[in-house]
C-alpha cells in the first residue's frame, strides 16, 4: 500500500500543472525580497528571477535596460516602481515598514542626484538615464570605479549597447565626454581623501568649469612630470642655514611634489610633509584637496611615507642632520609613530 500510495504521489507530481510550481516560487520571492537584494542583482540576475519565479519569456526580456527589468522585477514582488525621474510611483505594491520606505527613498534620491550629475555635463535626461543603467551605477560616488583614462572605451561600450530606438542616446559629443571625464575625476579625488561628492558640488557651469580646468592641469602635469632631481643635486647642506633656509625648504616640497604617491589619480608623496588643513583653503582645488586631505594612516600612507624617509635619509646621511633624521628609522614602517 505504501508503495502504491508514493507511486500515485509521483504520477500526481509529474501531472501536476507547471504554473503551479512557478506560482509557488513567485510567492516565495514576493515574500523574502528587499529593496537592497534587488539593487544588487546584475542583468542576468534579473532576468533569471522573472524567467524562473514569474514565468516571464526570454523574448519579452531580450533589450531591456536594468532599469526596465529592475522595475519590472519590482511590480512583481511588490516594490514601488521608480519612474524616469528617480522617483516611486505612488500606485500598487504591498505595504512596507518604515525603513523599507527610508531605504527606498534615499536610494531614489541617489540615483536622481547621479542622473542630474549627468545632464549637468550637458546630456539629455533620457540619454543620462540609458548610461546610468548601462554602467550599473546608483550613487555618485559609484563613478570613483570608472576612470578617465579608460573613459572613452566607457563611451563606446555604451555607444554600441544603444541600438534600435535607443540609438538617440549615444554620447557623440566630445565636450560633453569630456565633462564627464571631468566629473568622473573630481569624484575619485574627493573619495581618496575621504569625501563624498555631492550633487551640490556639481550643480552650477562653475562647479563644470573649473573641474575641467583641473582636468586640464592634471594631465597637462601628468605629460609634463619629469624624473625628480636626487635631493643632494638640489639642496645643500649649507642651504639650511642661514636666510637661505626657507628656499631650501621650499625646494624640498618641490622636490616630493614631483614623485607620485601609492594613493594614484595623480596625487604625490608631498602631502606627507603637509603643514596646512584643507579646512582653512576656500574652494580648494582637486590638487590641494589631494595635498591636504589624503589621510595619514593606512598602506598607501605606509608605503609614501616610508619613501619619505628614505629620501631623507639618503640626503642628510654624512651630514650633521642625519642625526634629526636617524631617529625616525622605526616610523620607515610604522606609521603610528610618524
Amino acid at each position: 500500500k505504501a508503495r502504491g500510495s508514493r507511486a500515485k504521489e509521483r504520477k500526481r507530481s509529474r501531472e501536476r500543472p507547471e504554473g503551479a510550481s512557478i506560482k509557488n516560487k513567485a510567492l516565495d520571492t514576493m515574500a523574502s525580497m528587499t529593496e537592497t537584494e534587488l539593487l544588487a542583482l546584475t542583468v542576468e540576475g534579473l532576468k533569471r528571477e522573472l524567467r524562473t519565479n514569474f514565468g516571464v519569456a526570454n523574448r519579452d526580456l531580450n533589450n531591456k535596460t536594468k532599469a526596465v527589468l529592475r522595475n519590472d522585477l519590482r511590480s512583481k514582488v511588490g516594490l514601488p516602481v521608480v519612474n524616469a525621474s528617480g522617483g516611486r510611483s505612488t500606485g500598487g505594491g504591498s505595504s512596507t515598514t518604515t525603513t523599507t520606505t527610508q531605504t527606498n527613498t534615499t536610494v531614489s534620491q541617489a540615483r536622481a542626484d547621479l542622473i542630474a550629475a549627468f545632464v549637468s555635463c550637458g546630456l539629455p535626461q533620457g540619454t543620462a538615464e540609458q548610461f546610468v543603467d548601462s554602467q550599473g551605477l546608483d550613487e555618485l560616488d559609484d563613478l570613483k570605479d570608472l576612470s578617465p583614462d579608460t573613459f572613452e572605451d566607457t563611451i563606446a561600450r555604451h555607444n554600441k549597447a544603444m541600438t534600435g530606438a535607443n540609438e538617440q542616446h549615444k554620447i557623440i559629443s566630445s565636450i560633453r565626454i569630456k565633462k564627464m571625464e571631468a566629473l568622473v575625476h573630481k569624484v575619485r579625488v574627493w573619495n581618496l581623501t575621504g569625501t563624498k561628492l555631492t550633487l551640490n558640488e556639481w550643480s552650477t557651469n562653475w562647479d563644470v568649469e573649473q573641474a575641467l580646468t583641473e582636468l586640464d592641469q592634471f594631465r597637462l602635469q601628468e605629460k609634463q612630470r619629469a624624473e625628480p632631481k636626487d635631493l643632494k643635486e638640489v639642496i645643500k647642506e649649507d642651504d639650511l642655514y642661514g636666510p637661505g633656509a626657507h628656499d631650501a625648504f621650499n625646494q624640498l616640497d618641490t622636490n616630493l611634489g614631483q614623485r607620485p604617491s601609492a594613493h594614484g589619480s595623480g596625487s604625490t608623496i608631498g602631502y606627507v610633509c603637509r603643514s596646512l588643513n584643507v579646512s582653512s583653503i576656500l574652494n580648494p582645488t582637486t590638487a590641494q584637496r589631494l595635498h591636504q586631505g589624503l589621510p595619514l594612516t593606512g598602506p598607501a600612507f605606509t608605503i609614501d611615507n616610508g619613501r619619505v624617509y628614505d629620501l631623507l635619509e639618503g640626503w642628510t646621511q654624512g651630514t650633521k642632520l642625519y642625526d634629526h633624521v636617524k631617529p625616525f628609522r622605526r616610523a620607515r614602517t610604522d606609521d603610528r609613530l610618524t
